[in-house]
This record gives C-alpha cells, sequence and structure tokens, in this order.
C-alpha cells in the first residue's frame, strides 16, 4: 500500500533505494512492536550512516507517524534486509531503580531496586540513558511500600518490563508507548463501551477453547501479625472468584504466588486487614481482566471492505490499533454477557500489516493457539503455579 514509509533521522529511507517486503506489528501492551523491510537493490558494498545498529526509526503513514520509535538492529548486508524493534522493548534491558536517597542501612549514593513504577521510569529516563520521551501522568501504585528497609519488600521486579506487567495486572491496565515516544497506561474499553470497528456480518466464525479459563484465583501471599506480643510472618491464601462464570461454564482453579512481594510493614490488625485488602483487590482486577471467560482460537484476517467504523465507513487498516474493541457479529460472546444481537467484542491484542497487502490480521486478546509449534510453546512455558 502507497503513502507508508521509513524514516530515519528526518530522511525517507526510499531515497536511498526502493523498500520491499514492508511489513510491522502492533502489540498490546506495548505498542509498535516490530518493523521489518528489505532494500534488495543496493550494492553489498554500500555503507551510509543511516543504516548503522541503533538508529531510531519512524514508520510514517504520509505525515502521520504510526507509532513510537523503533531501533534498528544491526542489517543484514549481504540481502540488505531490515528489522527494528519498538523502544518499548527496552523496558526489559533496563533495572527498575529508585530516584530518591537510599533508605537506611544502604550506602548513600548507590541505587537501590524500586517497586514504585514512576520513580523507577523517571529514574531510567534521567539517569540511565532510557531514550523514552518520558510518562504521561502516573504509571500506577507502588508495587509494595518502599519506605520500609526490609530487603523482604523487596518485589522480583528486576526491571522496568517486570515492574510494569505486576502494576498492570494488578490495575487491570495496559502499558504502551505512543506515537510521541511517551509510555502511558491505558484501560481496556469498558463491556458496555462502543466498539471502535465492526466486522461485516457472516464474514468469519470464531472458535473458542478453555485453555485459560479460570472462575476462582487463589494468591499466596506473606502476612506479618502480631502474635504472642511478637511480629510473626506467615504465608496467608486470599481466594476471589466469578459467580456468573462458575454457573455458565462450571468452577476451575488457578493459583499465583504473590509472597515475592513481602509482607505488610505496618503489623497492627489495621495493617494486616489493609494488607490483605489490598491482595483481594489485586486479585480482582486480576480475574476481572483475564478470567471467567473461554478464549479464542481463531485470528482475524479482514480486508479493509470487511472492516467498518459504527458509522459504516471502510476502515483503513494503517490506522487499526492494538487494544481497539472490534465486534463481531453471528458469534456469542465466550464471556457469557448479554448479546442480543449475538455478537462478541473482541480487543486487539495483535495487529499485522504488510505494505503489500491491503488487508489486515488481527490476534485478539485471550487467543489460544491451535497450530503445533504454539501448542509446543504452551506447554513448555506452562507451570502450575503463576510467580507475580
Amino acid at each position: 500500500m502507497s503513502g507508508v514509509s521509513v524514516v530515519i533521522d528526518g530522511y525517507d529511507l526510499k531515497a536511498l533505494s526502493p523498500l520491499t517486503d514492508l511489513k510491522w506489528t502492533r502489540t498490546y501492551p506495548g505498542g509498535l512492536s516490530t518493523i521489518s523491510w528489505s532494500m534488495p537493490a543496493l550494492d553489498k558494498r554500500f555503507t551510509h550512516p543511516l543504516l548503522e545498529r541503533g538508529a531510531l526509526c519512524r514508520l510514517m503513514y504520509g505525515p502521520v507517524p504510526l507509532g513510537q520509535s523503533c531501533v534498528l538492529a544491526e542489517p543484514d548486508r549481504t540481502s540488505w534486509s531490515f528489522t527494528a524493534a519498538g523502544i518499548f522493548t527496552l523496558a526489559a534491558n533496563f533495572p527498575a531503580l529508585a530516584a530518591d536517597v537510599p533508605p537506611s542501612g544502604y550506602t548513600t549514593g548507590l541505587s537501590v531496586q524500586t517497586t514504585d513504577p514512576d520513580d523507577a521510569t523517571d529514574y531510567a529516563i534521567a539517569s540511565l540513558g532510557l531514550t523514552w520521551a518520558g510518562r504521561r501522568g502516573s504509571l500506577g501504585a507502588a508495587i509494595v511500600d518502599d519506605s520500609t528497609t526490609d530487603d523482604s519488600d523487596l518485589s522480583t521486579s528486576v526491571t522496568l518490563a517486570d515492574l510494569y506487567a505486576q502494576a498492570c495486572s494488578r490495575d487491570g491496565t495496559q502499558w504502551v508507548i505512543g506515537a510521541d515516544d511517551y509510555v502511558q497506561i491505558l484501560t481496556p474499553p469498558a463491556a458496555d463501551a462502543a466498539p471502535d470497528w465492526i466486522v461485516v456480518p457472516d464474514t468469519l466464525q470464531m472458535g473458542t477453547a478453555d485453555d485459560d479459563y479460570y472462575s476462582d484465583l487463589y494468591g499466596l501471599y506473606q502476612l506479618t501479625r502480631i502474635k504472642g506480643g511478637n511480629p510473626v510472618t506467615l504465608t496467608a491464601v486470599a481466594h476471589v472468584f466469578d459467580a456468573a462464570s462458575r454457573e455458565r461454564f462450571g468452577t476451575r482453579s488457578k493459583i499465583i504466588d504473590l509472597t515475592a512481594r513481602g509482607a505488610n510493614s505496618d503489623t497492627s490488625t489495621t495493617g494486616a486487614n489493609e494488607w490483605t485488602d489490598t491482595i483481594v483487590d489485586d486479585l480482582t482486577a486480576r480475574l476481572a481482566k483475564s478470567g471467567g471467560r473461554l478464549g479464542y482460537t481463531s485470528q482475524l484476517d479482514l480486508l479493509p471492505h470487511q472492516l467498518l467504523s459504527p458509522g459504516g465507513v471502510e476502515a483503513d487498516p494503517n490506522l487499526v490499533t492494538e487494544g481497539q474493541k472490534v465486534r463481531v457479529f453471528g458469534v456469542a460472546d465466550p464471556a457469557g454477557n448479554a448479546s442480543p444481537g449475538l455478537f462478541t467484542d473482541l480487543i486487539i491484542g495483535t495487529a499485522d500489516r504488510s505494505a503489500d497487502d491491503p488487508g489486515i490480521s488481527i490476534t485478539p486478546v485471550g487467543f489460544n493457539d491451535r497450530n503445533l509449534t504454539g501448542l509446543l510453546a504452551d506447554s513448555v512455558a506452562e507451570d502450575p503455579v503463576e510467580i507475580a
């Protein structure tokens, strides 16, 4: 599709050589994830300062950036093929460190781990060289109380990516980096919110699966209480469930391990109860976000005329983005929500585009892979107890 280009340092790469096989992927969370392309017309001995590892690329649709900056990997100079990754992926390479004064007991001047997403993000940008423009508002409250000096209060969030994942799981949100290179938190569309896009009826059928279904969620956590006049830390269990899912699909439990977050620093009865309430709120958000519903086994491969705006206007696939809501008619809602018109609403988890293809491939949030490669990958990664 014409009009899409790759720009580095303000220069359109088409000025150097024609681009072929231009493709890109958007993910939720994250944003623009990867760009890949080839420039086969370049001579094998060609060199140019724009085509060096680490250059920041922009995917442009005319004057409109189609997402965050992407970092160019070392090109394959034998075939002149290129790959660039969205700057959100850098979160996996930066530690979650505090910008404030180290707590008592630590050497002054040394950075210390933090579980506050805002502090960790600001410090990484200001002091560690993270090439993000900044953050839009707060990214969420601290996972644990950073004001204590007890090492047990430090979570396993050793990187920014780990920390964001924990905070978003707790809050029922997702994090992305937008076209302005600012990181921000997005709240998934409400169940009663209007869709961003509508699939033309009878375009496709959606299969469902129960691989990731659970109606009950148990959380193991550390709780400190006063017993016999002394503080005692024990492993407690919090439990939440979805009654409607139990009734429709039956009871299935999932256990997650939250003990790495440490225990409550306030050992009074009030402090212990508030800590338990915090854990229960976390579990409730997780259950609402990913439990109590069946998953999908189908992806959506759609041409522009098969995907419409609510007003009936044909979609521009370049402007279909992660996190948007898509309504599919003729498919029962696997979450069991009322749908008088027999439809289900999907949230876009991954959107794949090619400049040579007019259509778009959409993978919904909650997708359960049914090809052999996906099933084998899931079986290797599966763990009976999730550490979160």
